[in-house]
This record gives structure tokens, sequence and C-alpha cells, in this order.
């Protein structure tokens, strides 16, 4: 279920005004018809972005299953990996010829959880099964 953005902040905008009908602030345990809506239409966007096991930590067997583990090729001479056991990963880039000074590593940010791992494979470019 997707939730128009426009109807989502409005959700948000009520929930922080704390303000329903009248216009005066509602006490906690007021739960009018419209702040539960606006409360479930907040819940069915975030959880519409945001994948069930976003926090887990990655492990060696989730990244065979979501096709990143080992060095993947994203073009060029540029390849990409994660470190599972370090909770980092690196872009490199390696040419046959070292002659040309090709041959480097660079750490990314952290990577400790799934969600990381899914964002920075979409950012590379770096299509991801799981």
């Amino acid at each position: 279920m997707s939730v128009p953005v426009e109807q989502v902040v409005a959700s948000l905008q009520r929930l922080r005004a704390d303000k329903y009908g009248d216009g005066k602030k509602v006490e906690l345990w007021n739960f009018s018809r419209q702040r539960m809506e606006d409360v479930c239409e907040i819940a069915a966007a975030y959880l519409a972005e945001h994948d069930k096991d976003e926090h887990e930590l990655i492990t060696e067997d989730w990244l065979i299953t979501a096709g990143v583990s080992g060095k993947i090729d994203i073009g060029g001479s540029f390849w990409f990996r994660v470190y599972p056991h370090l909770g980092s990963c690196q872009i490199g880039s390696g040419n046959d010829a070292p002659y040309y000074g090709w041959d480097e590593e660079h750490d990314l940010p952290p990577v400790k959880t799934r969600g990381d791992v899914r964002k920075v494979c979409k950012a590379l470019g770096i299509p991801i099964k799981a």
C-alpha cells in the first residue's frame, strides 16, 4: 500500500501539532478516528520504504543469498566488496597493468546492517537479490 507523500506530511503535521477537531490540544488518551488514521498512514509509509530485516547484521550467508559476496565488478576496472566480519566495504580499481597506478582500494562508510548494504549497492548501481 502506497500512501501519497502529501497525505503522510499532512498526517505528520497534525500529529506534531497534537490538534484534532476543534483545534484545542487533545489529551493523550483521546484516540479520535483522524488521529488513528494519521498514525496508520505514517506507519504504512515507513514500512513501504524499509525492509523488515533492515537493521539485521550482515553475514556471509546473507551476502551470498543477496548476490553481493566476494569482489563484484561494477564496470570499467572498478570493483566493490563487503567484509561482513569487519563491518566495512571497499571500492577499488584494478588494472592488469599496475604500471599505470590503477591498483587502489578505498574504504567506504561502515556497513553493519542489511539496510546499509542495500543503500551502498543502490548508490553504486549494483543489483541485489535480497
